[in-house]
């Protein structure tokens, strides 16, 4: 019997971008499990059960996390991101996936750079094959890293097409809003939101998240100087059925990141019918499409006025063209593509 272990550590944060990947992920790969493999999950034991009371679970010690992987007798051991301590040493094929190389765009220290792709480039090494979740990630590995000859597939990841009820959060909000959402840290560029807030009088901005200590003080701040702090409501994190509220009452999501591995909350807004707005850095748009409205600059009056203009060309079709695009990002997609890479090993 064939057996594939993949690591889903990243789940003990259920709320992060990467726990997401490993839940969702996880679920669908059991639904299209061959019946000649057998699959395992490996975790820590602070992770819990996330994707089933009765799956197999492989414990990782922490200390493992220093001495390495004993895999034993796998065929196959997924690794499911760049910065993951869990690569067997020996023994099964591993397959790696990297999510991004954001920390060329974070830091601007090269010697930092070359200490980090020096790691990535190890577990590549180490690797029978690589994962990438962009074709813009893709193309970063190729120029940055050696991948010696190993298949490089792109899998995109997937998002929820029917993600439940939604329920009214600790904050609802009244009238038109924007909204966005994920960890609040300085790559995430929230900060530009602001001064577009104070030019759009009508509308107030919600943005969820747990924030990075020294930016999140910044940011409220930076709206305190503003005189918003009626208008811009920070919520921090929230469960999934408030996020579904959010997203299906707010006007817009706007979402002006400047590095980004994939950007899944892009996908949800289109998949709940809503106009998204976005930067024009890195992955966003390969992942927004022409479905999107993008942001070249981000002088206020410029992105003020590319919103207004969006909202106003918003149609029934056009929600439905959007609504589509985002149908092609599931994760009935994402776990049929890697049982075919794991195949491949096999």
């Amino acid at each position: 019997m064939n057996k594939v272990v993949v690591e889903i550590d990243k789940a003990r944060n259920p709320y992060s971008g990467l726990g997401q990947f490993c839940i969702h992920l996880g679920k669908q790969l059991q639904v299209y499990q061959p019946e000649d493999a057998e699959l395992e999950f490996a975790l820590s034991k602070k992770a819990g059960k996330p994707v089933g009371e009765e799956q197999n679970y492989h414990l990782i010690k922490n200390i493992q996390r220093y001495t390495g992987i004993q895999a034993g007798q796998k065929s196959v051991w997924h690794t499911t991101h760049q910065d993951s301590p869990f690569v067997p040493k020996s023994g099964p094929k591993v397959l790696l996936t990297i999510h991004d190389l954001n920390f060329l765009e974070k830091y601007r220290n090269a010697l930092r750079h070359k200490w980090r792709l020096r790691l990535i480039q190890n577990k590549i090494n180490r690797s029978s094959a690589v994962v990438t979740i962009s074709e813009f990630t893709a193309n970063q590995v190729r120029e940055h890293l050696n991948l010696r000859d190993k298949p490089l597939h792109v899998i995109y990841n997937g998002c929820v097409q029917h993600p439940g009820p939604s329920a009214t959060p600790m904050q609802p909000v009244k009238g038109n809003f924007l909204f966005t959402i994920g960890v609040l840290q300085p790559r995430k560029n929230i900060e530009v939101l602001i001064p577009l807030m104070k030019m759009l009088p009508d509308f107030k901005l919600v943005v969820s998240g747990n924030a990075q200590p020294k930016y999140g003080e910044l940011l409220h701040h930076l709206v305190d100087q503003a005189g918003l702090h009626n208008r811009i409501i920070f919520t921090g994190p929230v469960t999934d059925a408030e996020k579904m509220w959010y997203y299906n009452n707010c006007t817009a999501f706007v979402f002006p990141s400047r590095s980004e591995g994939f950007g899944l909350p892009v996908i949800e807004a289109m998949n709940a019918g809503k106009p998204v707005f976005l930067s024009t850095s890195t992955c966003l748009p390969e992942i927004g499409g022409k479905e999107a409205f993008y942001w070249n600059t981000f002088d206020p009056a410029q992105m003020k006025d590319v919103l207004l203009k969006g909202l106003s060309s918003w149609t029934p079709e056009k929600q439905q063209l959007s609504t589509q695009w985002a149908g092609r990002f599931s994760w009935e997609n994402a776990a049929q593509h890697y049982w075919e890479v794991y195949k491949s090993l096999l």
